[in-house]
């Protein structure tokens, strides 16, 4: 739903378990016509599903996207519809290979359209000003032709009384008048000074390019301005709002250390240990083999007792360290997906 709400984290739905038995069957690959066994392969039946027939009594199209409040009438009972077991426009649909369900509502009715809004102004304060000072300079513009062309009409009116072979109409003076004088005084109007600002915000893109308080040393890369805009972009945001740990910063976990019954495992010192030493005044000095190849980049636990004794049946702390292996294995939301060669893996977090 990062589309909705902006997390990058998996929302769980699950329909009614109700509608699972009516539509699916089991494959059983042994042939022993065992259904609904472990290794049986549950698949779509398209005649139960022409068959099928419920009816959905829920609320009227509204923007709430947390909430839904519904009932689903089958075989003459009631089952309960929230939020659990709706799918929002906008999402998208991860590890599931298929899904079967009813459209509620559509085009304008769906939430996501109740809940959108008109985009809010995104100019600076010194577009803003610019554009009030530049209003004001027109409208005295304007108000200078008038008041000349009025004084010309006035000048050529008494005027024409006493010289018969001037021709000319009070309204074609007016207008010639207005528009020389609209020409002469257009130099008032400061164009230059969009040009003026257009280059100040691109010196200082160029300096956000430039600033190596921004480098990052693991990318080797600085900042990368691609709008000249951004500095007064970044000028308008007045409040940071943060739910947790991780939404500015990078939740980077390192498996260096575990306690299994009274014993201790690991070697070397984690980034924040060796932080926290530092402002203390502490010096660390690392047990960690600079010899150890990783198995893998991402793991830095180091300490082979720890396999030495899952692997002794004689010790007495073997049975807990099999126990915190399996449950360090089991209990997550990690779930691996094979595609070719290699595996990728897929969390209800993205961390």
């Amino acid at each position: 739903t990062s589309n909705l709400d902006g997390e990058t984290n998996l929302k769980i739905r699950q329909a009614v378990p109700e509608t699972n038995n009516p539509l699916t069957t089991f494959d059983d690959p042994s042939g022993q016509g065992n259904d609904g066994a472990d290794d049986d392969k549950e698949t779509l039946n398209l005649s139960r599903l022409i068959d099928f027939k419920a009816t959905v009594v829920c609320e009227a199209p509204n923007n709430r996207l947390n909430t839904f409040d519904g009932r689903l009438e089958l075989q003459g009972k009631n089952f309960s519809l929230t939020n659990k077991q709706i799918l929002l426009r906008g999402a998208q649909l991860r590890q599931t290979q298929w899904a079967i369900g009813c459209v509620i509502f559509s085009g304008y009715d769906t939430k996501v359209v109740k809940n959108s809004s008109r985009a809010p102004s995104k100019r600076s304060n010194i577009e803003k000003r610019t554009n009030a000072f530049i209003v004001v300079i027109l409208i005295l513009l304007v108000s200078l032709c008038i008041l000349s062309s009025a004084m010309q009409v006035i000048a050529v009116t008494s005027t024409i009384e006493s010289s018969w072979y001037l021709t000319q109409s009070t309204g074609l003076v007016f207008v010639q008048t207005f528009a020389t004088y609209l020409i002469l005084l257009s130099t008032m109007v400061p164009i230059s000074l969009y040009v003026t600002l257009e280059i100040v915000k691109m010196l200082q893109a160029f300096h956000i390019n430039w600033d190596l308080s921004m480098f990052d040393p693991e990318s080797q890369k600085f900042a990368l301005t691609r709008s000249s805009g951004l500095n007064e972009e970044l000028g308008q945001v007045e409040y940071i709002f943060s739910d947790k740990t991780g939404t500015l910063t990078q939740n980077l976990m390192e498996f260096r250390k575990c306690s299994v019954g009274t014993t201790k495992y690991g070697k070397g010192t984690t980034e924040i240990g060796r932080a926290a030493a530092y402002r203390n005044g502490i010096v660390i000095v690392d047990d960690v083999d600079p010899n150890w190849k990783k198995p893998d980049p991402m793991f830095n636990f180091q300490d082979p007792t720890l396999l030495e004794n899952l692997h002794n049946p004689n010790h007495p702390e073997q049975k807990l360290i099999e126990d915190f292996i399996t449950l360090l294995s089991v209990c997550h939301t990690v779930v691996p997906e094979g595609q070719g060669d290699s595996l990728v893996y897929q969390a209800a977090s993205p961390d």
